[in-house]
C-alpha cells in the first residue's frame, strides 16, 4: 500500500473472485469493547443508517475478553439501588427496558461482592450514565481494587465524572484508595480534567442518552478513563497490581442532592494478552486504541492519534471518507490513515521499536465480501521517509533498506494474505524480496469481525501471523529483513481497490500493540 507497492507491483497474486455473502443486519459488542457503547446521536442520519445495515455480526471469539462481573439489571440491583424503566430503551448495548437508579438527594456507596481475578491482569471496569435525569449536581464514583483491609479499607483505583453544577464544566478525576474505603474523602489525587458542557459525543456528556463510561487498569501502572468512545483523563501509577478480591471488589458512590442518576450495563473485564503477544512474551501493551474519527488529526501532524493519508501525498482524503457509526470507526472506499504524523514529527501514539520486537493486530470487518475490495493492515518504518532515513552507511549513494510488514491485505486470495518484505534499492527501482507463502487458501468472511495480527521478533528475524488467536504461518530471512532490528514502526489502515472501485465500508474496532515489558 505505500509508494514502492502502488507504483511496482502487488505484494499478493491475481484476486480471486468470490460470491458477495449477504450484508449482516446487527452487531452484539464483546465485552473488550465497551467503550464503543455510546449514547446519544453522535452521528448523521445517514451514518446511522448505513451502521444499522452493514455492521457485522459479532467480534471473534478469540477477541473475548474475561467477564469478571456483568449486571445490566433487568432483575437484581445492587444493595442501595433500584430497578426502575430504562429512560434511553436505545441502549445501544443491550437494549434493555430496565436500569438502576442510585438513591435520590443522598449519598450511597455500594459494594459489589463475588469478584475474582489473577493478580497481575489488565482490568476494565465499564458502565453507561444517565445525567439527563440526575441534575447539575451529581457525583458518581466507580472504582476496582487490589485488596481489602479489615473495616472496608481497600486498595485500588477509581475514577469519578461530576456534574456541572453552578459552573459550565464537568470534571473527572482519576484517583487511588490507598488503605482506605470507596466513600472516603478525599482519596489521592492522580489527574484531573474538564469537560465543557457545550461538547457532546466523543470526549463530551450527553443529556438525550446513555453515556458511556471505561476505565482501563493496566498492569503497567497506566489509568486511562474514556467518555463516549474518547480518552479524556490518563495517570500512571504502579503502587499495586491489579486483582480483584472477591469483598467488596468493585465499589460505586454517587452522591447528588436533587434528582436521581441512572446506570446500566456495568461491567468488570480482564483484558488478555493476545496468544501472538504472549508467545513472545510481549506483555506490556503499548498501543490499545478504539478509534473514532475524534481521534483524527485536522491536518497533517500535532499531538493526535491518527492522521489521514500518508507522508508521500500532498493531499489527504478528505474527512467525510471517515465516520463514527455506533460508536465503531467507519473508513469509506480510499479512506486510509496512519498512527504517526506525515512529517514524522512526534504525534500522541507510540513507534514500535524493531530492538525491541512487537506484536500488532487489528480488529477489522467488512461492509461485504466483494473481491474488488482492497483492505489494508499493515506497518512500516518511519525511517523510510522522503529524508531516506532509511540510507546506512556503506550503503551507496540513494540506497535505502527497510521491512514491511502487510499484517493483512484482502482481494489476493479466498482467505487471509501476510506479507514480510524486504525492500531495498534506488527510488524508484525498489527491489523486494517477500515470503511466498503469504496467500491462504482457507476462505475467509471478511464481513464477520476477525483479529489480524503479526508479531516480529528481532532475535531470529522471525515474523508470525495470527489470525483470531491463532498462528497460521511465518517468515524469516531474507524476506524479514536484519534491518528491522534497528527501525521504528507506525500502523496503516486503508481500504483501497482492486480496480473496478466499488464501495465498500471498512470498520475497526480496535488496534493494539504489544512488546516487552
Amino acid at each position: 500500500m505505500n509508494r514502492s507497492k502502488t507504483s511496482i507491483t502487488s505484494n499478493c497474486q491475481t484476486p480471486f473472485f468470490t460470491h458477495a455473502i449477504p450484508q449482516p443486519s446487527s452487531l452484539l459488542l464483546e465485552p473488550d469493547f465497551r467503550e464503543a457503547r455510546v449514547g446519544g446521536s453522535r452521528s448523521s442520519f445517514l451514518a446511522s443508517l448505513l451502521g444499522a445495515l452493514f455492521l457485522p455480526l459479532a467480534f471473534a471469539a478469540s477477541a473475548q475478553a474475561q467477564v469478571l462481573y456483568s449486571n445490566q439489571f433487568q432483575t437484581t440491583a445492587l444493595s442501595g439501588g433500584t430497578i426502575i424503566t430504562n429512560p434511553f430503551p436505545s441502549d445501544p448495548y443491550d437494549s434493555s427496558t430496565k436500569c438502576m437508579r442510585m438513591a435520590t438527594a443522598s449519598t450511597t456507596v455500594i459494594n459489589v461482592s463475588g469478584i475474582t481475578a489473577s493478580s497481575g491482569v489488565d482490568l476494565e471496569l465499564s458502565l453507561q450514565v444517565d445525567t439527563a435525569t440526575a441534575g447539575p449536581n451529581f457525583i458518581l464514583r466507580p472504582a476496582v481494587f487490589a485488596s481489602n483491609g479489615a473495616g472496608g479499607a481497600q486498595n485500588g483505583y477509581g475514577f469519578d465524572l461530576c456534574g456541572v453544577g453552578s459552573g459550565s464544566a464537568y470534571t473527572v478525576h482519576i484517583y487511588k484508595y490507598n488503605n482506605m474505603g470507596l466513600w472516603v474523602n478525599p482519596p489521592t489525587l492522580l489527574a484531573t480534567g474538564t469537560i465543557a458542557a457545550s461538547v457532546t459525543g466523543e470526549g463530551g456528556v450527553t443529556t438525550s442518552g446513555w453515556n458511556a463510561l471505561d476505565f482501563t487498569w493496566s498492569k503497567d501502572g497506566s489509568l486511562r478513563l474514556s467518555l463516549n468512545g474518547a480518552v479524556v483523563l490518563t495517570a500512571v501509577d504502579t503502587q499495586f497490581t491489579p486483582g480483584i478480591l472477591a469483598t467488596n471488589g468493585l465499589g460505586l458512590w454517587s452522591w447528588n442532592n436533587n434528582a436521581n442518576l441512572a446506570i446500566d450495563n456495568l461491567e468488570v473485564t480482564a483484558l488478555p494478552v493476545p496468544n501472538g503477544a504472549a508467545a513472545l512474551g510481549y506483555t506490556k501493551r503499548v498501543i490499545n486504541e478504539r478509534p473514532v474519527s475524534f481521534d483524527l488529526a485536522p491536518g497533517r501532524n500535532g499531538n493526535y492519534k491518527w492522521f489521514r493519508g500518508i507522508y508521500y501525498n500532498s493531499t489527504q482524503p478528505p474527512v467525510t471518507d471517515f465516520a463514527t457509526v455506533n460508536g465503531l470507526l467507519a473508513l469509506s472506499l480510499h479512506g486510509g490513515m496512519v498512527s504517526t504524523p506525515l512529517d514524522f514529527t512526534t504525534g500522541a501514539l507510540p513507534l514500535l521499536s524493531g530492538a525491541k520486537g512487537f506484536y500488532v493486530e487489528y480488529q477489522v470487518a467488512l461492509s461485504d465480501n466483494n473481491a474488488d475490495h482492497w483492505p489494508a493492515v499493515w506497518i512500516e518504518p518511519m525511517e523510510h521517509n522522503l529524508q531516506k532515513s532509511d540510507h546506512y552507511a556503506g550503503d551507496p549513494a540513494g540506497y535505502e533498506r527497510w521491512m514491511e510488514l502487510d499484517v493483512d491485505e484482502g482481494g489476493f486470495g479466498p482467505g487471509t494474505c501476510s506479507t514480510a518484505i524486504s525492500w531495498t534499492g534506488i527510488y524508484p527501482n525498489y527491489v523486494k524480496q517477500q515470503n511466498g507463502n503469504n496467500v491462504s487458501q482457507t476462505s475467509l468472511d471478511r464481513t464477520q469481525w476477525h483479529t489480524y495480527g503479526a508479531s516480529y521478533d528481532p532475535i531470529t528475524s522471525k515474523v508470525a501471523w495470527w489470525l483470531d488467536g491463532v498462528k497460521i504461518v511465518t517468515a524469516s530471512s531474507p524476506d524479514v529483513p536484519a534491518i528491522a532490528a534497528q527501525q521504528h514502526f507506525y500502523l496503516l489502515i486503508n481500504n483501497q481497490t482492486q480496480g473496478a472501485g466499488i464501495p465498500y465500508t471498512m470498520y475497526v474496532a480496535a488496534v493494539k500493540a504489544y512488546t516487552l515489558p
